[in-house]
């Protein structure tokens, strides 16, 4: 979220720029995850469901 303004859009505008900046935000913790996680396993699953089992996950949870 570093570098987010809002001071110079209108109120739809800063909501779409905020929702998008969240949206980058969880993805790249997503993945940091999931390569901190899985990185070591010399052939990881990462097929959609496995990713979306591996987010849900109760470790990830109680970060």
């Amino acid at each position: 979220m570093a570098g987010y303004s809002d001071d110079r859009w209108e109120a739809p505008q800063r909501a779409a720029r905020l929702a998008a900046a969240v949206k980058r935000y969880k993805t790249s913790e997503m993945l940091r995850f999931i390569f901190a996680t899985i990185a070591y396993d010399p052939d990881p699953d990462l097929t959609p469901l496995a990713v979306k089992r591996l987010c849900q996950s109760p470790v990830r949870q109680n970060r």
